[in-house]
């Protein structure tokens, strides 16, 4: 019965975040082939998409794995609830404010001067991330595979729908009505990579909107032992997810500095990104076990074996 499990949680969170990452990933062929978007400004995403998860690990610094080991025992679990959810609230808080000011240092870092706003922006999107990330962990726990599945393909949709929104219909009416309330949304002279930011900010704060009813405990009691134990539980997760990552990503980074002189950095790296992408159907599938398996495993690790 416990693998028959398994397969069905993997099937239920697994694959709907397959199928809300899939949905994204349409989005490739558009954004290639779309006028608005050149090579260059695709080469400018890939290099702001790659510095996104590198940051969004530091900022859940391995609480939401932290969170499904001590969320087992029942007589502990809302303190663990409130002392996860105010943990992560107060950082978010601190380190989105921090990252704010060094806007431009992390631009320069990804070879993106003079685009200090998609940082802020970026730094937005992490920190709503990063509040859904316990609330997304409460409903795997307490086996919400629908409502999991609905919040996760909904905003993936609206982000999709704001995307073709920005580029595709907004152009066409701002130039056929120069005078209409489309520029009151849209700008021509804006790099078009700023509304693909905004309509993933759109994305996250629709998630945030819809789990805050799990972010926030029951009680607000914030437990120092308790804490201190998850983060000796998490902070080891924060340094295999930042070697993770970097070793995933970094490589989009660094690519400008193998090139030789005199090379279009922005337009190569847009090409390899978007190559890079191809394989992004192995690594959901990937990600479905874990998703299904995290949970499981740790209720697993309260019972009796079988």
């Amino acid at each position: 019965m416990s693998i028959k499990k398994l397969a069905s949680h993997t099937i239920y969170y697994g694959l709907s975040s397959i199928a809300a990452k899939f949905i994204n990933y349409l989005l490739t062929p558009y954004l290639t082939n779309n006028d608005a978007v050149s090579i260059g400004d695709y080469g400018k995403m890939t290099a702001m998409y790659a510095i996104i998860p590198i940051i969004n690990i530091i900022f859940t610094y391995g609480m939401e794995t932290a969170y499904f080991r001590f969320i087992q025992n029942e007589a502990t679990s809302d303190k663990v609830n409130s002392t996860a959810s105010i943990s992560i609230i107060s950082s978010t808080v601190i380190l989105t404010a921090v990252g704010w000011f060094m806007a431009s240092p992390i631009a320069t870092i990804a070879s993106l001067q003079g685009f200090e706003n998609w940082v802020q922006i970026s730094l937005l999107i992490i920190a709503l991330d990063a509040l859904s990330a316990i609330p997304f962990a409460r409903l795997r726990n307490e086996g919400r595979p629908l409502l999991f599945a609905f919040i996760r393909i909904a905003s993936i949709l609206l982000n999709v729908g704001l995307t073709l929104f920005f580029l595709s219909y907004c152009p066409k009416q701002v130039a056929a009505h120069p005078n209409s309330w489309y520029i009151l949304v849209y700008d021509p002279e804006v790099n078009p990579v700023t509304y693909i930011l905004i309509a993933n900010l759109a994305q996250s704060a629709f998630t945030f909107l819809l789990l805050s009813k799990w972010l926030l405990p029951k009680q607000w009691h914030f437990d120092i032992a308790l804490w201190q134990k998850m983060m000796a539980y998490a902070l080891p997760m924060l340094l295999a997810g930042m070697g993770g990552m970097i070793n995933e990503t970094f490589d989009r980074l660094m690519l400008g500095w193998w090139l030789p002189p005199g090379s279009d950095f922005d337009a190569q790296r847009g090409i390899y990104g978007a190559c890079y992408k191809l394989s992004l159907l192995i690594t959901l599938f990937i990600q479905a076990f874990r998703m299904g398996a995290e949970p499981f495993f740790f209720k697993q690790a309260q019972g009796s074996n079988p």
